[in-house]
Protein backbone atom coordinates (compact mmCIF):
# COMPACT_ATOMS: atom_id res chain seq x y z
CA UNK A 1 0.00 0.00 0.00
CA UNK A 2 2.61 2.52 1.42
CA UNK A 3 4.87 2.05 -2.06
CA UNK A 4 1.76 2.68 -4.01
CA UNK A 5 1.44 5.87 -2.31
CA UNK A 6 5.15 6.32 -2.72
CA UNK A 7 5.37 5.96 -6.67
CA UNK A 8 2.17 8.22 -6.99
CA UNK A 9 4.17 10.91 -4.86
CA UNK A 10 7.01 10.60 -6.92
CA UNK A 11 5.44 11.13 -10.57
CA UNK A 12 5.17 14.52 -9.20
CA UNK A 13 8.48 14.65 -10.56
CA UNK A 14 7.03 15.37 -14.04
CA UNK A 15 6.55 18.85 -12.98
CA UNK A 16 10.54 19.27 -12.75
CA UNK A 17 12.34 16.07 -14.52
CA UNK A 18 15.65 17.46 -13.80
CA UNK A 19 15.84 17.51 -10.08
CA UNK A 20 15.40 13.62 -9.95
CA UNK A 21 15.66 12.34 -12.98
CA UNK A 22 17.32 8.99 -12.50
CA UNK A 23 14.88 8.45 -8.85
CA UNK A 24 12.96 5.99 -10.95
CA UNK A 25 15.43 3.68 -12.11
CA UNK A 26 16.98 3.40 -8.96
CA UNK A 27 14.14 2.58 -7.15
CA UNK A 28 13.63 -0.26 -9.97
CA UNK A 29 17.80 -1.11 -9.73
CA UNK A 30 16.67 -1.83 -5.82
CA UNK A 31 14.24 -3.64 -6.21
CA UNK A 32 11.35 -1.45 -5.45
CA UNK A 33 9.21 -2.51 -8.59
CA UNK A 34 5.70 -1.64 -6.65
CA UNK A 35 6.94 2.10 -6.14
CA UNK A 36 8.11 2.06 -9.86
CA UNK A 37 5.39 0.84 -11.34
CA UNK A 38 2.63 2.90 -9.24
CA UNK A 39 5.18 5.58 -10.58
CA UNK A 40 5.07 5.10 -14.13
CA UNK A 41 1.39 4.46 -14.09
CA UNK A 42 0.73 7.68 -12.89
CA UNK A 43 3.11 9.66 -14.48
CA UNK A 44 1.88 8.29 -17.79
CA UNK A 45 -1.67 9.57 -16.42
CA UNK A 46 -0.56 12.78 -15.75
CA UNK A 47 1.17 12.85 -19.30
CA UNK A 48 -2.22 12.17 -20.97
CA UNK A 49 -3.78 14.67 -18.77
CA UNK A 50 -1.52 17.22 -20.31
CA UNK A 51 -2.02 16.09 -23.78
CA UNK A 52 -5.92 16.66 -23.44
CA UNK A 53 -5.42 19.90 -21.84
CA UNK A 54 -2.52 21.11 -24.03
CA UNK A 55 -3.54 19.26 -26.82
CA UNK A 56 -1.01 18.19 -30.03
CA UNK A 57 -0.21 21.23 -30.26
CA UNK A 58 0.13 22.99 -27.34
CA UNK A 59 2.71 20.14 -26.07
CA UNK A 60 4.68 21.40 -29.40
CA UNK A 61 4.54 25.08 -28.67
CA UNK A 62 6.09 24.06 -25.01
CA UNK A 63 8.65 21.49 -26.39
CA UNK A 64 9.39 24.87 -28.74
CA UNK A 65 9.78 27.39 -26.15
CA UNK A 66 12.48 25.35 -23.62
CA UNK A 67 14.64 24.32 -26.68
CA UNK A 68 14.66 28.03 -27.57
CA UNK A 69 15.85 29.21 -23.35
CA UNK A 70 18.83 26.73 -24.03
CA UNK A 71 19.83 28.68 -26.66
CA UNK A 72 19.68 32.20 -24.33
CA UNK A 73 23.12 32.52 -22.89
CA UNK A 74 21.31 34.29 -19.32
CA UNK A 75 19.86 30.75 -18.74
CA UNK A 76 23.02 29.10 -19.00
CA UNK A 77 24.57 31.06 -16.49
CA UNK A 78 22.74 28.98 -13.75
CA UNK A 79 23.73 25.65 -14.81
CA UNK A 80 26.91 23.69 -13.08
CA UNK A 81 28.78 23.62 -16.53
CA UNK A 82 29.16 27.18 -16.75
CA UNK A 83 30.27 27.71 -12.74
CA UNK A 84 32.11 24.71 -12.25
CA UNK A 85 33.35 24.08 -15.83
CA UNK A 86 31.73 20.56 -17.78
CA UNK A 87 34.39 17.74 -16.71
CA UNK A 88 33.60 18.70 -13.15
CA UNK A 89 29.98 19.43 -13.53
CA UNK A 90 29.87 15.84 -14.77
CA UNK A 91 32.15 14.56 -12.28
CA UNK A 92 29.71 16.26 -9.95
CA UNK A 93 26.20 14.75 -11.16
CA UNK A 94 28.30 11.06 -11.29
CA UNK A 95 29.01 11.64 -7.28
CA UNK A 96 25.85 13.20 -6.60
CA UNK A 97 23.88 9.52 -8.61
CA UNK A 98 26.11 7.00 -7.10
CA UNK A 99 25.77 8.48 -3.71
Amino acid sequence: MWGCAAGAVLSLIMVKPNIALLIPLMLLVAGWWRVFVAWLVTSVALAFVSLATLGPSGVLDFVSVNLTLFEETYHLNYSLEVILGSRIAWAVAVVVILA
